[in-house]
């Protein structure tokens, strides 16, 4: 009977502590399912938070840098020449427009297309929208346009400086249908810049203001033939010519300034800003320097120095470089190994986000993933 009993007792425990196992195993899992959820979101709001800057950072480019090759979203404008495509969601392709001028510059809002020609090549700003219907809404001539959500800010060109090439002139805004023309700005030399709801811009005497988009609330920044290169978060690029073309970054907010090298080119790619520079104004090598500005604090991250100069950079992705080589072909440059890589691009390769894209001569567009280097053909 003790034994009988002894044995009901043994059984009872084993049986609780096996439901005690299984109870802990499920506890476990679900913690494991929820982690695992919680680790799959955080991947999600990562992927999610990269796509949404690729996105705005396009869009930016497309409506302010005057490429022929814009996006807005999922919506892509490529120029060749005088035509225009269009192509969605990377799958289907449009010749929607022959324009009467070949395109030195397009810009794009996601909704209406617009074009420029070069200097002498042609004048006015041509309009075209998602079917095709091209209209004229600017007569005279001017070397840059910049969009916003319902404006268009342009240099009405009064001359031509032959030596820089750039525009001069009065700045002035209009509607996106050409209508109330509005001078902001008088005696304006070299290309603006619109940041953060600001324009930045330098005059015919060589300074450097910035002003709200209506034009009120001028404030002189720099003085002596400094001319801005770009802006970057509360940080302006501008480029010295009495200091022998040296470039400096200047803080904003701190007014603090610090040098990065000659001349200057700036790329932007997933809130990175790098700028291409040389060593000395008198270098005659086929050299440049490659900087990283750290938009939070401007402050400057030196990345590498290449043998390729400084005007046949084409594009920075990621962690390579893309540059136009002695073949008329493109090559690019790992940041990382510092080994070059061939690729199979052509000189008429137009970048934008991750992609490259190319016009064939059978007028089928071929893109080619930058990360991966698969391509197809549309």
């Amino acid at each position: 009977m003790k034994k009988f009993t002894s044995e009901i007792i043994l059984g009872s425990i084993l049986l609780i502590l096996i439901i005690v196992m299984i109870i802990v195993l499920a506890t476990k899992k679900d913690d494991n399912i929820e982690n695992n959820t919680q680790m799959v979101g955080t991947q999600a709001e990562q992927t999610l938070s990269k796509s949404e800057t690729d996105i705005k950072e396009n869009i930016k480019k497309s409506m302010q840098e005057g490429n022929l090759i814009c996006q807005y979203e999922d919506k892509i404008t490529l120029a060749n020449d005088k035509e225009i495509y269009l192509i969605e969601k990377n799958e289907q392709k449009n010749k929607i427009a022959t324009l009467e001028i070949e395109i030195d510059k397009m810009y794009f809002d996601g909704e209406n297309i617009y074009c420029i020609p070069e200097y002498g090549e042609g004048q006015g700003i041509y309009k075209i929208d998602l079917q095709g219907n091209v209209e004229k809404i600017y007569n005279d001539i001017t070397l840059q346009i910049s969009l916003t959500e319902d404006s268009i800010y342009f240099v009405k060109q009064i001359g031509y400086d032959q030596i820089n090439q750039n525009p001069q002139g009065s700045l002035c805004k209009m509607n996106k249908d050409g209508s109330n023309i509005t001078e902001i700005a008088s005696s304006i030399k070299n290309y603006f810049y619109i940041e953060n709801n600001k324009i930045f811009y330098t005059t015919q005497d060589r300074k450097l203001y910035t002003m709200d988009l209506d034009g009120t609330n001028q404030e002189l920044l720099q003085e002596g033939r400094k001319f801005t290169i770009g802006v970057c978060g509360d940080n302006l690029i501008y480029i010295d010519y009495t200091n022998q073309e040296t470039t400096y970054i200047y803080n904003l907010e701190t007014k603090e300034e610090t040098s990065i090298g000659i001349s200057g080119k700036i790329y932007q790619f997933l809130d990175n800003t790098y700028i291409v520079t040389k060593r000395t104004s008198d270098d005659i090598n086929e050299q440049c320097t490659i900087s990283k500005i750290n938009v939070e604090d401007g402050k400057l991250e030196e990345i590498c120095t290449l043998e390729v100069s400084e005007e046949n950079i084409l594009y920075i992705n990621k962690n390579k470089v893309y540059y136009l080589n002695t073949s008329n072909s493109i090559s690019s440059i790992n940041l990382e190994t510092k080994q070059e890589e061939n690729t199979n691009l052509n000189s008429n390769t137009k970048f934008i986000g991750n992609s490259a894209y190319e016009i064939e001569e059978n007028t089928n567009i071929k893109i080619i993933n930058l990360s991966t280097n698969e391509e197809k053909k549309i």
